[in-house]
């Protein structure tokens, strides 16, 4: 007998079979008093014997196999009390028992996902999770696939358990991707098409479903798959007492806007018979509305469209209307029928059916019986009418249901991989519902069976689901329903197996293979032992009881075996990658030090020899400095030595001559003495005779006085002359120097002297007044600005201490060089500076001139050597340079004739009697001087630095003016080099004052315009000796005369440029600058030609006919010399006025003739009506004859004949009587001219054919016009004629020397001097006709009559380009019309090639495009093949899809339609989406698409999936790989080498694959991207793969063509410094980069922290916070002042400033004058405060806002029907905020803690916010969801990482 207490439980019977629980009160009475577990009250004899309680029973367990009342009774209980604490779920075993608390409990939070992730079974309190974990450990261990069945009633709670697994997979699996949300989302659809309200459960489904979740082998969900079964249909027509039909049909009605019910003729549940038969619309708990914008949104993100959804509303509305059909009986031939009963349900079923109301009446009113011969209709009844109705419906919804759910599969279902090595695993989860009659369903048992192929195969985990009451009320537990369903799902004999089986069984191998880590190899060795003998050995070690089996193929083990293998495994695993890292470390280490030792040790051997030998080079030259000192004293001594010798030897020689000499002279001078003795004696006996008379003292007087007189005259005479030589010397300037040098130079204007040349005589006499271009207004070329300050380190001193040769000084000198003053390798140049030497002594007058020599010539002297060949003749050629067909006649290069030779000074004469050992005027030695430099580049420096050299410590006046005269000139003929530019700077400061700014300005244009080709002109030396610029003159067309300043590199793009200012002249293409001399006339262009050149060649050309130079008659003249194709005269009235100016000159003349005399006539009326309107008097007719008609038409004809003609012409023509304004009549004459003459306006080149079609001459002329191309002999015979259809092509070869023309008629390659220009002229025309043509001819036959998008047309057919916008030709797609068709559509641009034409194309142009390359070259007679470079054959991916690509799509219909079709490449370009396996993609432009996305929206579609699937991998790099072979369109295959870059920056390409890409890359280097995109493929084979698609800031970088991106990092000294990222570039490697160029010892414990720009002032102007209107005018003030500081004046504009002050929503709270008082007062507050202090006040403030420091999104969300459509989402480290954009009222709030999940995908954000069961569901449409997604991850990152140390913390 068992003795109570109280306070004891026992079992007591209890009327159901079952015993219940009880607790032991009262023991007193001889009774016991007993409370059960329901609360009652039992009162029985202490001496009944009551079975006692095993404590195990008491309080419950976690797993009920440790139950010791291992009964029904003991489970039972176990369950009651757990249930009413709060805990639902209880294991048995692996098993989970999870009863429905019918509400919602706090453990479904994302702290719950996080504790129970990476746990494993039985280590926390049992959970839906734990098992959720399990599956998914489980499948990652054993790489094998898990399903989960979970099983119960309706009501039990089947459904909810299913979609926590489901958010738990999607939670543990750590991605957030896309494909996730969508698996989560299609539970809502379904749920709405699949359950309903039942008495037993308010959202039970009424259909099965297998879930099976697809994973990738590193854990992420790939994708899933769902099979539904056996859906109740029936439900639709039928609902019993108190239930609902299915819920899609009441959120429907509830949610649906008004508008579209209105449509759908929809109203509310109450008045549909299938919605109220039930006699239950809604129910409790469940908000239709907000149930009704889940499922839209849900539809959004699983890739419904908009039409779908409407199509399925109509399905769901037709359906209602039929529910209230109504049927009358009738009588018809004796046979009862029925009809539909008239009414508007009727019609608007059939409306929404789209069916025929009569067809719809027939089939719902009749029965077709189909007989062996006939089909017979058999009237129904209206109850058979109402079952088909029935039917109908049932079948409509069952269809629309397995739509949805295949609809579903599509987007969240992937096709598994061909790939062998492709591993997916799976999770299945089994959610079948409840059937309540277990006694009626053979349904069920045979859909189980279906289920068992794919359960069999998986290892399976079990949820029992147990419903505890009936009334879906919570704490409410009914032992009786609860105990039957234990007892039909098995449970008490489950639990029996359980406890005493051993539930966990491996074979031996598979055992070995798992836990052969924990095997002691010493003990039992496996290569030896038998696999079980092994088993035996773990299981004896590891497990210590004895409760395991072994068995003959496998080992039997207890659950909790499992969990204690598993922790050795993993502990034993540990222990060994230590092992392995300590070694592998070690290894690496070793390896690295000694390859840094290895180049440590080839630094050092390297550095050690650069230093010796740079010492070697410094003592070298040491040794060679003193050894010129010590020869240059030796030298000195012996110089002493021989100089005192010879001065002895002298003073011996000369004495013994002065001796001698003396003795001779003493003899004469003793005679002479002898005979002046006599002679004086003899005067002085006459004087004495004389003067005796005279006294002694007079004498003496007068002598003395005439002595005196005579002294001071010669003193007076030596005084004045000295005084007289003086002044002479001081007052020669330096403009004297050059009139002294060049002879007298008048001054003049440039253009205006002679006789005006032939043809150009009548715009001499308009010549009255010149019009000037200030100086100030002329568009010279941009110089840059020197810096000076640093030309203090650049004398020309160090320059010579470093350059200079041997013991050349930088100082003047007088003798000749015995060597140049820097290095030449030419020996040439070396005999070419000793001449120079020569000649700058000779010019600067340091060297007397040789004496005259007679010399026979057989050619004129050098400076009569013409330095250019004759001038071209304008009357036989018109040509736009002055050049010679000069080549030899084998086609060899075209170049121009040296100027100049070089020759030795030491040569008296060379071949041609050229001499320079003979006197010369300074203007042949300039010439000789220059022309070395022109000609040869590597003398200029060496120019430069003697003419220095003379002009340093040079005392003498003369030498040292004419010095700086010659740099100054030369500085305006050639630059020096680089390396002597700023020497060459550093010495013109030195000079003196009125040539030093002049030289520099000289050098810096000289510089910016490039060397001459001619040595200088009068007009330079005219400007020399004025330091000003020169002045020319330039006649317009019509008679305008412009004088302009100009120097001597003045080029003819800066004169047109200077003219098209001054005359106001727009359309400036075409015009350009002529020079005129006698009847020659050529083109100087509007290029980079010196207008000097062309001067000097004038004068040139003057003097070898004979004339002086500086009068040479030329003329400049602007002229139009070539029309764009294009060209409207409507744009510029100025540039037709010139054009037409020039066309009637050119009639006068002769230069354009018409060919018929009518049109001459026609001209000059016209000319008529612009001059003088409608006057017909025969003067103006006569006035105007003169000025049009030539004088070889009026010798032809009498002048009356021309007036009379010319006036009959006006008089009947249209314009007298018309409103033609003078400026339409003058377009009409120049586009006349454009038309009629386009040889005239053209440009001309020389070339010579080095390979090409054959011609009559290799040698011709190259005519470039508005029409096309021209090959003219010189004699203008025309050799061939090309329009510009005809050309395909055109770039310059061989260094821009020859031009390559690539025709229809054969490709040309020709050698021209202006290669370049040729070049770039022809590329100009057809790219501007090309962008302007309406033409274009098919290349290739597409026929897609199934798409009516796409134009259909057939290969060489012409196409109308329609340009109206709708298609985006940069990405490959114009809008055209077939000429033949007449029909429209989307067009391929690599399917056509636009025409370069502004006129329909003619038929031997279109013939010419059709025929394919070999049939034009049979055509076209190909005799001489030209050269063809051998190109590498480019790779393709042809190769690997023969093992690797699937079999080409076999279309019948397009192999009827195109029987002699090719079959489909699936490695090469195609503009059609391929279909499978590969996806769609629209980024290289290979797809019409209306829509525009970004470049980033297209790259997240692209590498999203990739970087989350590896399996799609090698698909991206094959689709962009097969883009871009065989793929004619440019902008496509630079959009595919951008994608590959990306791509190849993300991930490698598998082994299979890999040689093929990098071969596919190698065959294409020339392709820009190509190094870097093998590159990066490389480098992704040793990096680990991206997880994110590529970031905008690469998209955007590689979108410019730019492979580098650089990011700028800030330090804490103030400092900055850009480094360089990559795709691959992680925080570690930046941060040991920043450490490296630091010179940092170690980067340990540095790291990088994100700097943002303050954007809360934009935030705050466009209106996001809630601010006060007193906030707001303190802050407009520290704004205000932030602007203006203390700037008074500027308080009138703070009107227009207010937008940069107040938000823009709060402009108009206030008047403009009230912001501006209120702002002004604030200000005047704030005196004293600086604009640091402000602009920190103005943070002082919003730092006090709730939404200070958020970022803004304003999205539209379509998921919560009581906010707007538009709302503000603002994110901060406090969580997220939904804000009303217009009253910024807040919506909601939610912190990170709250947020279960999110995620991003294409143009939408989904947030869950809440708990996993019942959460609030945000959806958002943006397109940048992405960053929400970014930012949102970062906080939460951060969040969890504070929680984390809090725990730390509060552990420590």
């Amino acid at each position: 007998m068992v003795v109570l207490r109280k306070g004891d439980y026992v079992w007591v019977d209890c009327s159901d079979g079952v015993q219940i629980g009880a607790e032991v009160r009262l023991s007193d009475t001889g009774q016991l008093q007993l409370i059960d577990d329901e609360g009652k009250e039992h009162k029985i004899k202490k001496d009944n014997s009551l079975k006692p309680m095993h404590p195990t029973s008491v309080n419950g367990v976690d797993d009920m196999i440790r139950l010791g009342d291992l009964n029904e009774a003991g489970l039972l209980r176990n369950l009651l009390v757990r249930y009413k604490e709060g805990t639902i779920y209880t294991y048995t075993g692996s098993i989970l028992v999870a009863v429905n608390p019918y509400q919602l409990l706090p453990i479904y939070t994302p702290e719950q996902v996080e504790q129970y992730t990476d746990r494993r079974l039985g280590d926390l309190p049992p959970h839906v999770f734990a098992i959720a974990d399990s599956c998914f450990f489980n499948m990652r261990r054993n790489r094998k696939d898990q399903c989960c069945i979970i099983s119960g009633e309706s009501g039990a709670g089947k459904t909810e358990s299913t979609k926590l697994m489901l958010q738990f997979l999607a939670a543990v699996s750590g991605q957030r991707s896309w494909i996730e949300q969508q698996i989560l989302e299609a539970t809502p659809i379904l749920e709405a098409f699949g359950n309903a309200k039942t008495v037993r459960n308010d959202n039970s489904s009424r259909f099965g479903k297998y879930i099976d979740v697809h994973f990738n082998k590193n854990g992420a969900i790939e994708g899933a798959r769902i099979e539904q079964y056996l859906l109740e249909k029936s439900r639709v027509c039928r609902q019993a007492s108190h239930e609902r039909n299915y819920h899609i049909f009441y959120c429907m009605l509830m949610g649906m806007s008004s508008d579209q019910k209105k449509i759908l003729s929809l109203g509310s549940a109450a008045e549909y018979s299938y919605l109220t038969m039930g006699q239950c619309t809604t129910c409790e708990g469940r908000d239709d509305i907000k149930e009704y914008a889940s499922f839209r949104s849900a539809m959004k993100i699983l890739t419904f469209t908009e039409n779908d959804t409407w199509e399925i509303n109509k399905l769901l509305a037709a359906i209602l209307h039929l529910g209230n059909v109504d049927f009358e009986e009738t009588i018809r031939n004796n046979l009862e029928g029925c009809d539909v009963l008239t009414s508007t349900h009727f019609k608007m079923a059939a409306q929404l059916l789209e069916v025929a109301p009569n067809s719809l009446d027939v089939s719902l009113t009749q029965r077709s019986l189909m007989t062996n011969r006939e089909s017979v209709s058999k009237p129904l009844t209206s109850a058979q009418a109402v079952d088909g109705r029935d039917a109908f419906v049932k079948a409509i919804y069952g269809k629309l249901f397995v739509w949805i759910v295949e609809k579903i599969n599509s987007a969240i279902y992937k096709p598994p991989s061909d790939d062998p090595k492709h591993v997916r695993l799976s999770i299945g989860l089994l959610d079948i519902f409840g059937f309540e009659n277990f006694t009626n369903n053979s349904q069920f048992r045979q859909s189980l069976d279906s289920l068992m192929k794919t359960l069999t195969s998986c290892q399976p985990f079990f949820i029992r689901c147990i419903k505890p009451n009936d009334f879906k009320k919570p704490m409410l537990f009914d032992r009786e329903l609860c105990i039957r369903q234990l007892r039909y799902s098995g449970m008490m004999e489950t639990i029996r197996i359980r406890k005493a089986g051993y539930p966990i069984r491996h074979t031996f191998d598979e055992f070995l293979e798992r836990y052969r880590v924990l095997l002691k190899s010493s003990v039992c060795d496996p290569k030896i032992e038998s696999a079980q003998k092994c088993c035996q050995s773990i299981c004896e070690n590891v497990l210590t009881e004895e409760d395991w089996k072994m068995g003959k193929t496998k080992v039997f083990l207890k659950d909790f075996h499992d969990t204690i293998l598993e922790l050795a495994r993993d502990k034993a695993l540990n222990e060994k990658a230590l092992i392995i890292q300590r070694v592998l470390r070690g290894y690496k280490l070793r390896k690295a030090f000694l390859r840094k030792r290895r180049a440590a040790v080839t630094i050092q051997k390297t550095w050690r020899g650069h230093k010796v030998r740079k010492l070697y080079r410094v003592v070298q030259l040491g040794f060679a400095r003193l050894q010129a000192q010590v020869r240059s004293r030796q030298m000195a001594w012996d110089y002493k030595q021989k100089r005192r010798a010879a001065v002895l030897l002298q003073a011996q020689i000369r004495g013994y001559l002065a001796r001698k000499a003396w003795k001779r002279k003493r003899a004469a001078v003793i005679l002479l003495q002898a005979y002046t003795r006599g002679t004086l004696a003899r005067i002085a006996v006459r004087k004495m005779k004389r003067d005796a008379v005279l006294s002694l003292q007079e004498r003496q007087a007068a002598e003395r006085a005439a002595l005196e007189r005579q002294k001071r005259l010669d003193e007076i005479l030596r005084q004045q002359k000295e005084r007289e030589a003086a002044e002479q010397l001081s007052n020669i300037t330096d403009q004297e120097m050059v009139d002294d040098i060049f002879g007298f130079l008048p001054s003049m204007v440039g253009g205006q002297e002679g006789q005006a040349p032939v043809g150009f005589e009548d715009l001499e006499g308009k010549r009255a007044v010149l019009e000037e271009v200030d100086l100030d207004d002329t568009p010279m070329m941009a110089i840059p600005e020197e810096d000076y300050d640093d030309l203090d380190e650049y004398s020309f001193n160090k320059f010579a201490s470093m350059n200079f040769q041997g013991a050349a000084t930088p100082t003047y000198i007088r003798q000749r060089l015995r060597q140049p003053l820097l290095y030449h390798e030419d020996e040439n140049d070396v005999l070419g500076s000793l001449t120079v030497w020569w000649m700058i002594l000779r010019f600067m007058g340091d060297l007397p001139e040789p004496k005259p020599q007679v010399v026979s010539r057989s050619v004129p002297a050098f400076a009569d050597h013409s330095l250019q060949k004759e001038v071209a003749s304008r009357q036989d050629r018109r040509l736009s340079h002055m050049v010679g067909l000069d080549q030899a006649e084998d086609g060899s290069e075209v170049s121009k004739q040296p100027t100049v030779q070089t020759i030795s000074e030491e040569d008296e004469m060379n071949a041609d009697g050229l001499t320079l050992d003979r006197p010369m005027n300074s203007l042949e030695k300039l010439h000789i001087i220059v022309g070395y430099a022109i000609v040869r580049r590597d003398l200029r420096d060496e120019i430069y630095c003697q003419i220095c050299k003379q002009l340093q410590e040079n005392s003498n006046r003369g030498s040292f003016f004419r010095g700086w005269i010659l740099l100054s000139i030369c500085l305006g003929i050639f630059p020096p080099t680089q390396s002597f530019f700023k020497y060459l700077q550093s010495f013109l400061r030195s000079g003196p004052a009125g040539y030093a700014p002049y030289c520099a300005d000289r050098l810096r244009r000289t510089v910016a315009n490039g060397v001459r080709g001619e040595p200088p002109s009068w007009l330079e030396l005219q400007a020399t000796k004025s330091k000003k610029p020169i002045v020319i003159s330039v006649t317009m067309m019509d008679g305008r005369t412009i004088s302009m300043p100009v120097d001597s590199a003045t080029t003819s793009k800066e004169v047109c440029q200077m003219l098209s200012q001054k005359v106001k002249l727009q359309d400036t293409f075409g015009f350009s600058l002529y020079i005129a001399l006698y009847d020659k006339v050529w083109s100087l262009g509007s290029g980079r030609e010196h207008v000097m050149d062309a001067i000097s060649q004038c004068e040139q050309e003057v003097k070898r006919k004979g004339g002086q130079e500086q009068h040479s008659p030329w003329r400049l003249y602007f002229r139009k010399e070539i029309f764009a194709p294009w060209h409207d005269c409507s744009q510029d009235n100025v540039s037709t006025e010139i054009i037409y100016r020039q066309v009637i000159r050119g009639l006068k003349y002769g230069e354009y003739q018409c060919e018929k005399e009518d049109d001459t006539v026609a001209l000059a009326a016209k000319h008529f009506f612009v001059q003088f309107g409608s006057d017909m008097s025969m003067e103006n007719t006569r006035t105007v004859v003169k000025e049009c008609i030539n004088s070889k038409l009026l010798e032809a004809k009498s002048e009356e004949k021309w007036v009379q003609m010319v006036n009959t012409a006006h008089a009947q023509g249209p314009l007298i009587n018309s409103r033609t304004k003078p400026d339409k009549v003058k377009a009409e004459v120049v586009d006349y001219a454009r038309q009629k003459w386009p040889m005239f306006f053209s440009k001309f080149f020389e070339v010579a054919k080095l390979s090409g079609p054959p011609l009559p001459k290799s040698r011709f002329i190259f005519a470039i016009n508005s029409t096309g191309i021209t090959f003219l002999d010189e004699r203008e015979k025309t050799l061939l004629v090309l329009s510009y259809p005809e050309l395909t092509g055109v770039n310059t070869v061989r260094d821009r020397k020859c031009v390559c023309l690539l025709t229809l008629k054969g490709d040309f390659t020709l050698n021209a001097i202006m290669a370049s220009d040729i070049s770039d002229l022809v590329a100009m025309f057809l790219a501007g006709l090309i962008q302007r043509s309406q033409y274009a001819v098919t290349v290739q036959e597409v026929n897609r009559q199934d798409d009516r998008t796409f134009l259909s047309f057939k290969k060489a057919e012409l196409i109308y380009i329609i340009k109206d916008d709708e298609y985006s030709v940069a990405r490959g797609w114009l809008k055209g019309k077939n000429e033949r068709t007449g029909d429209i559509g989307a067009v391929p641009v690599d399917a056509i090639l636009i025409l370069p034409t502004l006129m329909k194309p003619t038929n031997e142009v279109l013939s010419l495009i059709s025929l394919s390359p070999d049939q034009r070259k049979t055509i076209i007679d190909n005799s001489v093949k030209g050269t063809m470079t051998e190109r590498v054959a480019l790779w393709t991916l042809k190769d690997f899809s023969v093992e690797y690509f699937r079999q080409p799509i076999r279309d019948v219909n397009r192999q009827v339609i195109s029987k002699n079709v090719a079959p489909e490449k699936l490695w090469a370009n195609s503009r059609e989406p391929i279909r499978q396996p590969l996806l769609k993609r629209l980024y290289m432009g290979d797809y019409p698409t209306r829509q525009i996305q970004s470049p980033l929206e297209l790259t997240d579609q692209i590498f999203g999936p990739p970087t989350e699937n590896e399996e799609l991998r090698d698909e991206i790099y094959c689709q962009i790989m097969k883009q871009m072979t065989s793929n004619n369109n440019r902008y496509s295959v630079e959009q595919g080498w951008q994608l590959l870059w990306l791509c190849c920056g993300l991930f490698p390409p598998s082994n299979s694959l890999f040689k093929h890409a990098q071969r596919f890359i190698e065959t294409r280097k020339r392709e820009p991207l190509a190094t870097d995109c093998l590159k990066r493929l490389q480098g992704a084979r040793r990096m680990e793969s991206r997880k994110l698609p590529p970031h905008q800031v690469e998209v955007e970088a590689i979108q410019h063509n730019s492979t580098q991106i650089f990011h700028k990092m800030y330090f804490p000294n103030d400092t900055q410094e850009n480094f360089e990222v990559g795709s691959n570039t992680k925080v570690k490697d930046l941060v040991l980069t920043i450490a490296d160029k630091l010179m940092l010892s170690t980067a340990d414990g540095f790291s990088l922290f994100v700097k943002t720009p303050d954007k809360e002032l934009p935030k705050y102007l466009r209106g996001y916070h809630v601010c006060s209107k007193q906030d707001m005018v303190a802050l407009g003030a520290l704004l205000f002042r932030v602007k203006v500081d203390n700037d008074k004046t500027q308080f009138t504009q703070i009107p227009r400033m207010l937008k940069e002050l107040v938000p823009n929503d709060q402009l108009k709270v206030m008047s403009t004058d009230e912001w501006k008082k209120q702002i002004l007062a604030e200000y005047n507050k704030q005196a004293g405060t600086s604009v640091e202090q402000a602009m920190i006040g103005f943070l002082k403030i919003v730092y006090k806002w709730p939404t200070f420091g958020c970022a803004f999104f304003d999205v539209k969300q379509t998921s919560e029907p009581n906010f707007p459509d538009i709302v503000r989402i603002a994110i901060s480290k406090q969580g997220i905020s939904i804000i009303h954009p217009k009253t910024k009222d807040t919506l909601a709030v939610h912190p990170y803690n709250k947020i279960a999940s999110w995620c991003s995908g294409s143009t939408y954000f989904h947030m869950t916010v809440g708990s996993l069961v019942r959460g609030n569901k945000i959806l958002c449409e943006t397109s940048l969801g992405y960053k929400i997604d970014d930012l949102l991850t970062s906080y939460v990152n951060m969040y969890l990482v504070e929680k984390r140390g809090q725990r730390r913390t509060h552990y420590d």
